[in-house]
Formats: C-alpha cells, structure tokens, sequence
C-alpha cells in the first residue's frame, strides 16, 4: 500500500479500492486480527478520509493494545495527519514492545523528527 501511494502508477486508486474491499471481507471474518483493521486504515488514510481511517486504527488498537506492528502503524497513521506527538509516542511504544526488529517504527521516528 504505502508503495502505491509513493509510485501513484496508473489506476492505483482502483487498486487500494479493490483492497479496501478485500480488508473488509478480512474484517468480517476475523474480527479480531488487528493488522486487517491496520490494512484497512492504510486504503482509507491513502485515500484522504483520516477521519474513517482514524476509526479503523482505534479498532486496531482496541483489538491489540500491545503489539509493536500495531503500535508502528498507528504511529504512522498519526504521522499522516500531521500529529507529531501522537506518532513520536505510538513509535515509541512500539520500539518498546520490540527494540531488537522493528525497522518502520525507527525509520518512522526519524521522520517525525524531522517535522517536529
């Protein structure tokens, strides 16, 4: 998803479209696999509509308040609406569950930093 959001080849909103259709299929099956809300989100932030990707974060994070890939796409989420401090403490949370693998949520930071 974020690929197609930094390439924007021909007809990728049709893709994240289709993705989202895909994500919500996921959701009604297993709604308890935080990552399908995290996914979802992702399609609807992509799109623009961060108040409907807001909702599928907090979901996220309802379903599982303590995973590090979790944490570092709400992190990423909050560095997408441009809320610095919220982003720095969810990437931090991350990095706290899993110092030792957890790529995004360091290259993540280094991002924020930048903004703040």
């Amino acid at each position: 998803l974020r690929q197609l959001n930094w390439e924007k080849p021909v007809g990728w909103y049709s893709q994240i479209q289709e993705a989202e259709k895909w994500f919500n299929k996921a959701l009604t099956r297993d709604p308890l696999r935080a990552m399908s809300f995290v996914s979802y989100g992702m399609c609807l932030d992509l799109r623009k509509d961060f108040e409907a990707g807001s909702s599928m974060f907090r979901l996220a994070e309802v379903v599982d308040p303590n995973g590090a890939n979790t944490m570092a796409y709400i992190g990423w989420h909050f560095l997408q609406i441009d809320e610095y401090k919220k982003a720095r403490a969810y990437l931090e949370r991350s990095l706290g569950l899993n110092w030792w693998d957890n790529e995004m949520a360091k290259e993540q930071l280094e991002i924020v930093s930048i903004f703040e």
